[in-house]
């Protein structure tokens, strides 16, 4: 499934302002 492929790059940009850019 190439759209959750593409969720999923989308979800990893916006989780690091969820978790406070405390993944990078």
């Amino acid at each position: 499934m190439a759209l959750i492929c593409e969720l999923d790059e989308q979800r990893k940009s916006v989780m690091p302002l969820i978790n406070g850019d405390a993944s990078n």
